[in-house]
């Protein structure tokens, strides 16, 4: 039997989908990288990581950059849900705030 850290680090988190999302846009390790604010190699890593705990290929590898197979395209799938959401939740703490009108008068002293 395995114990609960084991199994939490086999667990996606949405973290792992957004670099996956990240490179199925961005096709090469640098432009995913850049997309979610790692560098190329921790790209790398995670990809390396979670293609040994499902046991597949997420992405083809060629001199044009990262195809993602069809199992990343479904996490894909998956990981735009995520960030839709998010945003989603975003816009609701910022449409109060885009919602004020009115004037300021500012004074000051000499």
């Amino acid at each position: 039997m395995q114990s609960g850290i084991s199994k939490m680090q086999r667990e996606i988190s949405a973290a792992d989908l957004a670099t996956i999302l990240a490179l199925v846009r961005g096709r090469t390790l640098a432009e995913a990288g850049s997309r979610v604010g790692i560098n190329a190699s921790t790209v790398f890593r995670v990809v390396q990581r979670l293609e040994q705990t499902l046991g597949q290929r997420l992405f083809e590898r060629s001199r044009e950059g990262y195809r993602a197979t069809d199992l990343a395209s479904r996490l894909a799938v998956h990981a735009e849900t995520i960030e839709t959401e998010m945003a989603r939740a975003r816009s609701t703490f910022a449409a109060p705030a885009a919602a004020l009108t009115g004037s300021v008068r500012i004074s000051a002293v000499d």
